[in-house]
């Protein structure tokens, strides 16, 4: 097991890039750090020292991106002692992805793609930003909204939850997967709600009325 107190975060991941480079994707990488919980009000890159040892101090959140960036995911953190947990790293399988499926390019993110299986809405980096967005443009003073690239209506769904206009607003969603769309029309039953197969492109063709709101995500 690897162990760092005070290398800095540069040194590491060189480190970590060369182990995992050696390891399969069932092996787990683990590695010794300074527990977060040690200490309170501090900044990663601070140094402290305890027991007689300097560490440069990283919260859990500084792992969590590191092993994000590693492309590997960060299991649960298990306790060695007062001043240590351990760190484990399972590898990702890269090419587990809808950017490398055989599907064809109008369902490369379709109903039955691995991108059908990401939800939105329950991941925080995705769902928070969201709604601030939705607060500083005012959605509840809108009227007519343009989803493009909507998929299966993962945005109209907040939007739904949202806006206390909701049911004054002309919603419309485009995406070129027919499954994904045909999934949304499903979800939304909605009168002031619709969607359409379409490239997002070649949005001039649709002759579409103008639009006070346009989302891209």
């Amino acid at each position: 097991m690897l162990k760092f107190t005070n290398e800095e975060l540069y040194e590491i991941i060189n480190i970590l890039e060369e182990k995992l480079k050696l390891i399969n994707l069932d092996d787990i990488l683990e590695i010794e750090v300074l527990n977060p919980d040690i200490a309170s009000s501090k900044y990663a890159g601070n140094v402290i020292r305890v027991a007689g040892i300097e560490y440069i101090y990283r919260g859990y959140k500084s792992w969590v991106d590191l092993s994000e960036i590693l492309f590997c995911k960060m299991l649960t953190p298990q306790y060695l002692d007062e001043q240590s947990i351990k760190i484990r790293l399972k590898k990702l399988d890269t090419q587990d992805s809808f950017h490398n499926s055989g599907a064809s390019k109008e369902e490369k993110y379709g109903v039955d793609s691995v991108f059908s299986n990401i939800h939105k809405n329950e991941e925080a980096a995705f769902l928070a930003p969201y709604l601030k967005a939705l607060k500083n443009v005012d959605v509840n003073k809108r009227l007519r909204i343009l989803n493009l690239g909507v998929n299966s209506g993962d945005e109209f769904d907040i939007i739904k939850k949202y806006a206390s206009n909701f049911k004054n607003l002309e919603l419309v969603g485009i995406d070129y997967s027919a499954s994904a769309i045909s999934q949304a029309r499903e979800k939304f039953q909605d009168d002031n709600v619709s969607f359409l197969v379409h490239d997002i492109n070649d949005l001039e063709s649709l002759k579409l009325e103008k639009f006070d709101l346009i989302i891209s995500v």
